[in-house]
This record gives structure tokens, sequence and C-alpha cells, in this order.
């Protein structure tokens, strides 16, 4: 009994001179049968209570009816998280291909958007900073549409 509430084998033996000298010899005796009874009481409602709850679980039990709906429940489990990955693999391929659809009808837009190239060579890429203080590239410039010429007799 290495500690009691905090009080080590010293002081309780010190509480337990005082105690006999207090109540005497005949009331300790009286005291130590009283707890000797009571705990007796105690550990035999500790084991009727354990008994009663062992038979109320073994009763539950019977047939192996807990174990089968344990099994049971695992096995729904597994089922469970199956579909769950074969939902979100389903998702995911149909995500991807809704993306890939997407991709191909901007594309499909974007060309079929653009003005019709008037004999003109393709655009060239983006001009690139100079490097190293060299002079830029010069641009492509546009070709321009003439204006319209104002004929006197023409009564448009």
């Amino acid at each position: 009994m290495d500690s009691f509430f905090g009080i080590g084998t010293p002081e309780l033996l010190v509480i337990l001179i005082l105690a006999g000298i207090v109540m005497g010899p005949q009331r300790i005796a009286q005291f130590a049968r009283w707890l000797g009874k009571t705990t007796a009481t105690l550990q035999n409602i500790s084991r009727g209570f354990a008994m009663q709850l062992k038979q109320e679980l073994e009763s539950i039990d019977e047939g192996g009816e807990m174990k089968d709906m344990l099994a049971e429940m695992r096995s729904l489990q597994k089922e469970v998280s199956n579909l769950r990955q074969q939902v979100n693999e389903t998702a995911a391929a149909a995500v991807a291909e809704t993306k890939k659809s997407v991709e191909e009808s901007k594309d499909i837009v974007n060309q079929s958007i653009q003005p019709p190239n008037l004999g003109e060579e393709p655009a060239a890429e983006p001009a690139k900073p100079p490097v190293n203080g060299a002079a830029p590239e010069p641009q492509p410039q546009p070709i321009e549409i003439p204006s319209l010429i104002e004929v006197p007799d023409d009564p448009e």
C-alpha cells in the first residue's frame, strides 16, 4: 500500500495509533468488525452485479446473433466503400471526358470564328524582348485595305 489518498504508510500508522488511543481497544474491535462486514457486503453486491451483467450479455448473444450482425455490418461497410470508390472513378472519368470535350469545343470555336487568311502568311510569334541589348526584330505590318474612291457621277 504505497499511497492511499496521498497518505503513505508511516502517516497511516500514526492515524491508526491515534484512533486507538481516542476510541479505545473495545471500540476499535467493533469498528474493525463493522468495516469487515461492510467490505464483504460490497464485494457480494459487486460479484452479483458482475454475474447478472454476464448473464444478460450471454442471453443477448444467444445463438451468436451479435457476432452474425457484426460480420454482416463489416461486409456492408466493405460494399459501401467499394460502391463509393466506383462512383468516384465513374465521376472522375466523366469529368475528364467533359474537360476533353470542352477543350475540343473551344478549339473548334476558335477556328470557326477566325477571319479567313487573305493570302497573308500565318501570324508570326509574338515579339520577344531583346537579348543582351540587341535591337528587337521588326514586326510584320498588316495589309491596309484601300479606302473608297469618290466618283462625282456616282449617285451613291
